[in-house]
């Protein structure tokens, strides 16, 4: 019994010697972040940092959960992506229960094949945090989206009037998207009065499909078929077959 006490006492003291040789952090509470500065101080101690122990302005949100302490005066930096996605960065320096604005920089480390960093120049040894804040007029515009052109697969029609004339097409364009103006262009007329080229521009419905009222009926001159070719944006072409019986 005695043994398993001595050996009991033994592992006690060991794990306490463990523990005192840890290095000890400003705080164990982790603090939320936006999750953009995506990297890591240039030099000193991390350590925790609580927030809730300390002053800040309200408009800035913590950018890394760990602050750094260094033991002397100089360039300090820390990778910050977000700054080339509207956000500005401050280090801030830890003076007594309040942190102080740096001067910070940001730029491209060493050039835009680099790493996107915040820099400050801290004046004295102590405890340093990364803070930001987001300007929506610093962010990238989105460029508008490029229109493309309707896929030519199943590029089908029909054709609707009287007999012997065409006074309207109902063609389907998949992959145009509803509701919105499409070019058209009737060539290489055959058979058909007039001869000559009509052009148009109609909706599509929610079925991609357009219906297009012609402008002038197309009329059957010979034969019992006429055919039409009819071209959308992109070059997509149809040929069309018109029979009569």
């Amino acid at each position: 019994m005695k043994k398993v006490i001595y050996g009991l006492f033994a592992v006690i003291i060991i794990l306490a010697m463990f523990w005192t040789g840890a290095p000890s952090s400003v705080s164990a509470k982790a603090n939320e972040t936006t999750g953009v500065d995506s990297g890591e101080w240039s030099r000193g101690t991390l350590a925790v940092i609580d927030l809730a122990k300390t002053a800040y302005p309200t408009y800035l949100q913590l950018m890394d959960e760990n602050s750094t302490t260094i033991t002397k005066p100089g360039p300090l930096c820390h990778n910050f992506r977000g700054g080339s996605y509207g956000w500005t960065a401050e280090i801030r320096e830890l003076v007594k229960d309040t942190w102080k604005k740096l001067p910070t920089t940001m730029q491209w480390v060493p050039d835009k094949e680099g790493v996107y960093t915040a820099c400050a120049q801290a004046t004295a040894a102590g405890t340093y945090a990364l803070f930001g804040y987001f300007d929506p007029a610093k962010a990238p515009k989105q460029e508008a989206a490029v229109e493309t052109a309707p896929a030519c697969a199943y590029f089908s029609g029909y054709a609707s009037g009287n007999e012997g004339e065409v006074t309207g097409l109902s063609i389907s364009v998949p992959g145009a998207p509803a509701a919105t103006d499409v070019d058209w262009a009737l060539t290489n007329l055959v058979n058909i009065v007039p001869g000559t080229d009509i052009t148009g521009t109609t909706a599509t419905n929610a079925g991609q499909i357009l219906n297009i009222t012609l402008p002038q009926s197309l009329t059957h001159t010979s034969g019992n078929s006429m055919s039409v070719t009819i071209t959308v944006p992109g070059g997509c072409t149809a040929n069309l077959e018109i029979s009569f019986y």
